[in-house]
C-alpha cells in the first residue's frame, strides 16, 4: 500500500498548493481566467501600441502571414519569376503520395524553387519527406519557412534571393 500512499499525499499537496493559489490570486486553480476585452478606439490601449513584453522583456513580434510576404515579395522583387501555388510534386514526375509544395517558382515554364509552408511537426511527415526527396532528385531546391516564426519582409527577400 505504499504506492497508494504516496499517491494520496501528492493529491493532497497539489490541492494544499491550489488553495494556496486560489487565496492569494483570487481565481479558481485550473479555471480559464479571461482578460478584459482591449479597447481599440484608445491608440495607448491598442495591442500594437501598449508595449507589450514577452518573458525575455523584448517587444513581441507582430505575427505577419507569410504567403502574403512571399507574394508582394515575388510580385515586386522577382517579376521574372511566374509564382505557382499549391504544386504537386507530381508535375515534375513524382509518383506517389505527397506533399505539395505550397508554392513554385517558374521561369519559362521551368521549375525553379520550392517553397514549402511548415508547422511545427510538419518536417518530420512522411509525405513531407518524400516530396523533399523528389524536388531534390530533379536538381531543384527546395526551402521552408516555419508559419509560426516571425517571417519578416527582409528575411523572406533575402532567402528567395539566396536561392534564385
Amino acid at each position: 500500500m505504499g504506492f497508494l500512499d504516496d499517491l494520496f499525499k501528492a493529491v493532497n499537496t497539489i490541492k494544499n498548493v491550489a488553495e494556496t493559489f486560489n487565496k492569494q490570486n483570487g481565481g479558481a486553480y485550473g479555471q480559464q481566467q479571461t482578460k478584459p476585452a482591449p479597447n481599440f478606439n484608445d491608440p495607448a490601449g491598442s495591442p500594437q501600441n501598449s508595449g507589450a513584453q514577452n518573458v525575455a522583456g523584448m517587444e513581441e513580434d507582430v505575427q505577419v502571414d507569410v504567403r502574403k510576404e512571399i507574394e508582394e515579395i515575388v510580385a515586386e522583387c522577382f517579376p521574372q519569376y511566374e509564382l505557382r501555388r499549391n504544386v504537386s510534386p507530381t508535375t515534375i514526375g513524382g509518383q506517389g503520395r505527397f506533399l505539395d509544395y505550397s508554392y513554385g517558382l517558374y521561369r519559362d515554364g521551368v521549375p525553379k524553387l520550392f517553397i514549402m509552408i511548415v508547422g511545427q511537426k510538419t518536417c518530420s511527415h512522411r509525405m513531407y519527406r518524400w516530396s523533399k526527396e523528389e524536388a531534390a532528385n530533379k536538381g531543384i531546391t527546395m526551402i521552408n519557412f516555419v508559419e509560426h516564426f516571425p517571417n519578416q519582409y527582409d528575411y523572406v527577400k533575402n532567402r528567395l534571393a539566396q536561392y534564385l
